[in-house]
């Protein structure tokens, strides 16, 4: 978690999980 790479990488998961919560959201209306 504490390497270089770790911010890139957690913008990445961030953005991911974002889209992917969007999607349940969007399956339960």
């Amino acid at each position: 978690m504490g390497r270089d790479g770790a911010c890139g990488e957690n913008a990445a998961m961030e953005s991911f999980f974002a889209l992917l919560q969007r999607n349940i959201l969007d399956r339960q209306r």
